[in-house]
C-alpha cells in the first residue's frame, strides 16, 4: 500500500537521501501544478502542510517553496503563503518580463543560479548612492509622503498579466492585457530612489481613458481611480512582505539583488469589484511600515 500523502511510484523522501527529500517534493507538486490539481493563482500547500504530509522539517519545507518561487512555478503573497504559477516556461510570464527589463538601466545581470565557469562574471553591484538613503516610515494604508519625495520617471504601456495580477484583478488567466502604470519615485532632492511603484489594470475596462495614457494624474491613487472608472472605491486589502529584488527594481533602487526589499500588494476594490492591483518596492533599509491604531477589543 502506498504510504499517505504520496503518489503511487514515488518513494517518500523519508526513505530517500535527506539531501534529496527537497526534490522530491518539489517534483510531486511540479507534477501536481502540470496535472491541474494546483492551477495557477491557486493557493499551494503551506509549510505546515508540507511537514505533515511528508514527515519532513520546516527547514526543508521552506526550501522546496523557496525553490518553487525561484524556478518560477509558485509566487510568495505574504501571509497568504505561495500561490501556483504557470512555470519557467510560460511564453506570456517572459513576454512581460521582457517589457520591464528594456525599461531598466543598463545593467550587467547577475549570473544565474547555476553553476558558473572559473571566470565567470562577477555579480552586478549596483552604485550606492551619493548621500545616505533617507529613513521613511509608510503606514499600512499610505505611502511615503508626496512632500519627501520627487516622481523621477513614469512609464504606461500594455503587458501580459503576471499569474498574482491576474488572480488580484479576475482576468480569464495570466497572459491577460492589462495596462501598467510604473513611477519611479526618488527623495526630495531627485537623487535617491525611494519607492518603485506600478499599478495593473485590466486594459480592456480602462482602454483609451486617461488611465492609459502617460498622463499626469495629480491625488492620491484611490481619488485617481475613482474619477477615472466612475467606481467608487470602498476597499482595499493589502499584504506586505519581504524579499530580493530583482535585477530591474536593484538598478532602478540603486541596491544590489543581494539586498533586502519591503513589497507591498494592495487589491482596490468597488464594493467586490477589484479595479487596480498595485505594487510597491521599497529598500529596507531605509523603510518602516507602522501600523495605524487598532483596538484589543
Amino acid at each position: 500500500m502506498a504510504a499517505l500523502g504520496h503518489t503511487p511510484g514515488v518513494s517518500p523522501p523519508e526513505q530517500t537521501d535527506p539531501t534529496l527529500r527537497w526534490r522530491a517534493i518539489y517534483d510531486q507538486i511540479v507534477r501536481d501544478i502540470l496535472a491541474g490539481q494546483h492551477p495557477p493563482g491557486s493557493l499551494l500547500p503551506s509549510n505546515a502542510q508540507i511537514q505533515q504530509q511528508w514527515s519532513v522539517s520546516s527547514t526543508t519545507s521552506r526550501r522546496v517553496l523557496a525553490e518553487l518561487a525561484d524556478a518560477g512555478w509558485a509566487i510568495p503573497q505574504g501571509t497568504r503563503g505561495y500561490i501556483a504559477a504557470a512555470g519557467p516556461h510560460d511564453a506570456q510570464y517572459h513576454m512581460g518580463q521582457e517589457i520591464r527589463d528594456s525599461q531598466a538601466p543598463t545593467i550587467t545581470d547577475p549570473p544565474a543560479r547555476t553553476s558558473q565557469p572559473p571566470h565567470a562574471p562577477p555579480p552586478y553591484q549596483a552604485s550606492p548612492p551619493a548621500l545616505p538613503r533617507p529613513q521613511h516610515t509608510v503606514s499600512l494604508a499610505g505611502d511615503i509622503p508626496a512632500l519627501l519625495t520627487t516622481v523621477t520617471s513614469s512609464k504606461v504601456h500594455t503587458e501580459p498579466a503576471p499569474t498574482d495580477v491576474a488572480h488580484a484583478l479576475r482576468l480569464p488567466g495570466p497572459g491577460a492585457p492589462v495596462i501598467v502604470r510604473r513611477h519611479l519615485v526618488a527623495d526630495s532632492t531627485g537623487a535617491i530612489p525611494v519607492d518603485l511603484w506600478a499599478a495593473y489594470l485590466d486594459a480592456q475596462r480602462v482602454a483609451g481613458g486617461p488611465l492609459s495614457r502617460p498622463d499626469h494624474l495629480p491625488g492620491a491613487w484611490p481619488e485617481v481611480l475613482a474619477a477615472h472608472t466612475g467606481l467608487p472605491v470602498t476597499a482595499a486589502s493589502a499584504q506586505i512582505y519581504a524579499r530580493r529584488p530583482d535585477a530591474y527594481e536593484a538598478a532602478a533602487l540603486h541596491l544590489t539583488t543581494a539586498d533586502i526589499v519591503l513589497v507591498r500588494t494592495t487589491t482596490f476594490l468597488s464594493e467586490d469589484e477589484p479595479l487596480s492591483y498595485t505594487v510597491n518596492v521599497w529598500p529596507a533599509d531605509s523603510t518602516r511600515v507602522a501600523a495605524e491604531r487598532y483596538s484589543l477589543d
